[in-house]
């Protein structure tokens, strides 16, 4: 490379350093104004057709504004000269030009064919991939497919900025999680309208990702309702539970809090572990009103923090002589990605390290309440689950992965209840349970066309009531015939199938291992 074309080349790169470095606040006040008052393009019929038949070494020259052109000519917060704007976190530049189009547009062509030097995206963590597509010519088959399988990957690592001239633009900013105006929603509708009628249209969001797990979720309840929950199970015991103590976690809503009342109805002391204590204030007098069992208590505890797991434990095994069954019910799905204090996925750590760690800690009071039981309330969904035992720690960002990450929580759970199994003594079980496809706030955090569109789904397939879900829970608490049964899994009242995974015993070992290590845990020895 001469030595103009290199010091050029280190100038670019010094000055889309600076500018990430010292334009925050010009950042977003210039984005809005580009958003407002985009780059503005008139089209015509004959406009067209006046074009097609120009010669392709005059279109731009001619009808696209030559050195004036707004797309290409240098402006205040150009982050690579000549090509896209910095405003909106591009991680990854998709070129739709032929090297040499649009030579008449903005500054002269570098060697690469372009006004800027591709590489120089590299050398700053900027993905970038090159399909060349005339203008007015139409791509193949094989290229588009390519460009999808590009695209695919490149939206999983953060927004894209696709660079063609050929397009109508819009844009509608609307932010993620948020509710859209009504007149919002009739301009877009107006838009889109006109827009059909001039041909196909691409919508530039997180929509993908949205209607995968939109599919994901109808496939799942048509599969549960056909094939899992043909008929709904029934807890059937009547085994009393005076004198004995029970805890449930997540015990003042939904499954938890009709498994609170159900054990209520047999007579244990039910301890509801929970962080809300007003919403437990009224679960509790919920509970007492229809049970008639005033032996109902509150107790605070937040999973998504190991030093209240460790409080609440330390705390409980003061309070109480004995334990006789533990129900792992809480649980949440549809966070955004977000790490605790712990440095823990909150979602990882709410579903699976949390109830592990504190089932570890009350271990001691289970042993010596035997026969006792332990419940993990897991679901169908961790068939959908995958993992690496290095990587149970984190989830992953984007709206899929806040999907996926229950998943994989849920085949912890499962995991867990394996290697737990053999670790407890004669009189001490542990098993897991799918509840049922029921109507709950557990997907509430999920993006709201998202969160709307469950609940009408759940709605149409007449999923089960919280009351019905509780009810394989209340099964493996209660049925005198699972007193000697671990290391199981459930499904309306009966013994159901899992993943395979499940039985692997290497990764349920090293799942086992890596839990421990991450919640530093000091595991006894297994003769106990």
């Amino acid at each position: 490379m001469s030595k103009p074309l290199e010091k050029e080349r280190r100038k670019s790169s010094i000055n889309f350093i600076n500018f990430r470095r010292f334009h925050f606040l010009d950042r977003s006040r210039e984005s809005r104004r580009r958003i407002n008052h985009p780059p503005s393009a008139l089209y015509s019929v004959v406009g067209e057709k006046l074009r097609v038949s120009t010669p392709r070494a005059l279109q731009c020259a001619l009808f696209c504004g030559g050195p004036r052109c707004r797309y290409e000519v240098p402006q205040p917060g150009t982050a690579i000269q000549g090509l896209y704007f910095d405003c909106w976190g591009i991680r990854t530049v998709i070129n739709l030009q032929t090297p040499g189009e649009h030579a008449s547009c903005g500054p002269p062509l570098t060697k690469s064919g372009f006004t800027y030097d591709p590489t120089i995206f590299m050398a700053n963590d900027i993905y970038y991939y090159n399909f060349a597509w005339p203008d007015y010519a139409e791509a193949s088959l094989s290229g588009l497919l390519n460009m999808a399988k590009v695209l695919s990957f490149a939206l999983q690592e953060g927004r894209v900025a696709i660079h063609c001239h050929a397009v109508y633009y819009y844009n509608f900013a609307w932010p993620d999680y948020a509710e859209a105006s009504l007149s919002g929603l009739l301009n877009m509708a107006k838009v889109l309208s006109f827009a059909l009628q001039e041909g196909r249209v691409a919508i530039h969001c997180h929509a993908v990702a949205y209607f995968i797990i939109l599919l994901t979720i109808l496939i799942t309840l048509t599969f549960i309702k056909i094939k899992l929950e043909p008929v709904k199970g029934v807890c059937q015991s009547n085994a009393r539970l005076d004198g004995k103590v029970a805890l449930v976690t997540g015990g003042n809503q939904g499954i938890g809090l009709e498994t609170a009342r159900g054990l209520a109805s047999h007579g244990a002391t039910v301890v509801i572990a929970c962080r809300d204590k007003d919403k437990s204030a009224k679960a509790i007098a919920d509970i007492i009103a229809t049970t008639g069992n005033k032996n109902i208590e509150f107790r605070h505890l937040d999973l998504a923090s190991f030093s209240n797991v460790r409080q609440f434990a330390e705390d409980f095994n003061k309070a109480y002589d004995r334990l006789d069954i533990l129900v792992n019910n809480a649980g949440c799905g549809g966070y955004s990605f977000s790490l605790t204090k712990d440095g823990v996925s909150e979602v990882m750590q709410i579903n699976y390290f949390g109830p592990f760690l504190l089932t570890n800690l009350l271990l001691d009071k289970l042993k010596a309440s035997k026969p006792s039981r332990i419940i993990i309330v897991s679901s169908c969904l961790h068939y959908l689950g995958k993992l690496h035992p290095d990587e149970i720690r984190f989830g992953g960002d984007g709206v899929l992965n806040q999907f996926l990450i229950y998943a994989k929580s849920k085949l912890c759970d499962l995991l867990w209840t394996k290697a737990l199994a053999k670790r407890l003594p004669e009189g001490v079980t542990v098993n897991s349970l799918h509840p049922g496809a029921v109507k709950t706030d557990i997907f509430k955090k999920l993006p709201y066309v998202i969160s709307k569109t469950v609940d009408i789904l759940l709605e149409l397939f007449a999923c089960k009531t919280p009351k019905e879900g509780a009810q394989t829970t209340l099964h493996c608490c209660l049925a005198e015939e699972l007193e000697n049964v671990t290391g199981k899994y459930f499904m309306e009242c009966a013994e159901a199938g899992y993943s395979s995974l499940a039985d692997d015993d290497d990764l349920v070992e090293e799942v086992w291992n890596n839990s421990i290590k991450i919640t530093n845990f000091n595991e006894p020895s297994r003769s106990g």
